[in-house]
């Protein structure tokens, strides 16, 4: 532990205040054994004068002195932001206590009773200047500390602002190519319904289907983005678990077909029929490994198997698994394959495309929910993904049968439509649709365009695109909704829109609309949704 007499007091500042010159001499004398730097004042005024052209570390202030006293000086000096930091220590001949409180009230650090002990001297005066130190390094620590804080609150501030350009870059990008997306899809499927010839099925199904894939990797990036910026949530919401099931297996299908293999889905009997979960990603998850599993398998099969373990009466645990036959992963390529814009081989990308993004998308959407994905490979034996997911049990709801007129009543034959959008190639696709349904179709080019015909026309249902000028898809069903006219006021309202539903359902729960239907629209489902609505009028 070292001395206090091994600490350098060279470069420390000490002003001693007293009306009697023998009282500095001795006090100086005292103090010059620690070398200190000493000046001298005789008076409260010089001492001012003093502390003004150096400041002083320390001030031996004595209490008693004419014209302007010790508790004078000392409260001029602590009033004063630029001298309010220098230790105080007064020198009275007489330890009067209502003295001292005065003196410590002002701001003095301490007393020192004349006459004066020299080795209590020497020690009070290296404690305070010890603490004054010790002070003014926490007081630096701090101001760096502060700067540090400031720098790093502007780095934040950057790092979100170019986190939030990306993102709406990113955002107006998807627009700009998902519209002629959506049009080339859109009269794919159009020429598909209009018998065309076998020779042109083949190219119409390959032309929709490169469309497709085009858009699922728009979808990658975006997802990517999202999730790389926390902007992901997910949805608690009933839905039937064997349906859901059948539907992702319908969904590939054809895929797997025209690959020459089978497809197959394996799942326990005691599943569960409704669970309360987000289904969208449990599509995208799912949608990302059997794709894979797909592209990668030549022959055999592919197959989704699901299981499920009870957690108690109100919850589950359920396992996916996707078996495939495919060319497999070799050990060293396992973990890799869940990074970042990465493919097990170089040469995968060539063989068979993609972005490298699916299965890091599987991976941060599985971790968010407190799960993890598990990789079993071979070379050449395939390969088989799992993940369990744990899950609320969902009430199941009773269907109703509808009646035998219900169930005929499946033509829109007379139905009149407003549709609300801005892209006239999008307007060409969907005019031709509702045509082709037998639908009357008004179309208009923004928001207060929709508005104004609403007024001036009976529609039984509107078509509303969300981004549109002038007036865009939220504010003009907000005013619809606030008409006077109750008929117009509660006419469905279906969103038609290439936004994922699940970032923009609030918004459309919230201005009033009935329905959603994203773009590309699969004919199938626009004519069911607006089938749906007018059978509730």
């Amino acid at each position: 532990m070292s001395s206090k007499k091994n600490i350098d007091y060279s470069d420390c500042k000490i002003l001693i205040v007293d009306d009697v010159p023998e009282n500095l001499q001795v006090f100086g004398s005292i103090l010059y054994t620690k070398n200190f730097e000493i000046s001298f004042a005789t008076s409260g005024k010089q001492a001012l004068e003093s502390v003004s052209y150096s400041m002083p570390d320390l001030i031996l202030l004595d209490v008693m002195m004419p014209e302007m006293d010790g508790f004078e000086v000392c409260e001029i000096l602590k009033e004063n932001p630029e001298t309010n930091h220098i230790p105080i220590l007064f020198l009275t001949a007489k330890a009067d206590q209502m003295d001292i409180n005065r003196g410590l009230n002002l701001g003095a650090m301490d007393y020192i009773v004349k006459p004066v002990n020299f080795q209590e001297l020497i020690m009070r005066v290296t404690t305070h200047l010890d603490l004054k130190k010790a002070k003014d390094i926490i007081s630096q620590q701090n101001r760096k500390l502060q700067t540090n804080l400031v720098e790093l609150q502007e780095a934040k501030e950057l790092a979100e602002q170019a986190s939030q350009s990306k993102a709406m870059f990113l955002s107006n990008m998807s627009h700009e190519i998902r519209t002629p997306l959506n049009v080339v899809i859109g009269i794919t499927n159009l020429l598909l319904q209009n018998q065309p010839k076998d020779d042109q099925v083949d190219n119409l199904n390959t032309l929709k289907f490169s469309a497709e894939n085009l858009m699922a990797i728009i979808n990658d990036i975006l997802d990517f983005s999202k999730i790389d910026a926390g902007k992901i949530v997910f949805e608690a919401i009933d839905f039937n678990l064997p349906n859901f099931l059948k539907n992702i297996a319908d969904t590939f299908t054809v895929s797997a077909k025209n690959k020459g293999i089978k497809l197959l889905l394996e799942k326990d009997d005691d599943l569960p029929d409704v669970i309360v979960g987000d289904k969208a990603r449990l599509t995208q998850i799912l949608s990302n490994i059997m794709g894979n599993s797909i592209k990668f398998t030549s022959n055999g099969y592919v197959k989704l198997k699901v299981t499920s373990q009870s957690n108690d009466n109100d919850s589950v645990s359920i396992c996916y698994a996707v078996e495939d036959t495919g060319i497999g992963i070799s050990k060293e390529k396992q973990n890799v394959i869940f990074n970042d814009f990465t493919q097990a081989e170089t040469k995968t990308n060539r063989l068979f495309g993609g972005t490298g993004l699916g299965l890091s998308i599987v991976k941060r959407l599985l971790e968010l929910q407190g799960s993890k994905i598990v990789v079993d490979s071979e070379v050449g034996e395939g390969t088989t993904f799992s993940f369990c997911l744990n899950y609320k049990i969902g009430e199941v709801v009773e269907t109703v049968e509808e009646n035998s007129e219900s169930d005929a009543n499946t033509s829109l034959e007379g139905v009149k439509v407003l549709l609300a959008e801005d892209n006239p190639f999008n307007v060409i696709v969907a005019e031709q649709f509702l045509e082709t349904w037998g639908v009357s179709c008004d179309v208009a080019n923004d928001g207060k365009e929709a508005v104004a015909l609403v007024e001036k026309n009976d529609y039984n249902l509107v078509l509303m695109d969300l981004q549109m000028p002038e007036m865009d898809g939220y504010e003009a069903t907000r005013t619809i909704r606030s008409l006077p006219d109750s008929n117009k006021s509660s006419m469905p309202i279906i969103a038609v829109t290439a936004t994922v539903y699940s970032e923009i359902k609030d918004l459309i729960e919230e201005s009033g609309m009935n329905g959603y239907v994203s773009k590309p629209f699969e004919p199938d489902q626009l004519y069911s949704t607006i089938l749906e609505k007018m059978r509730k009028i």
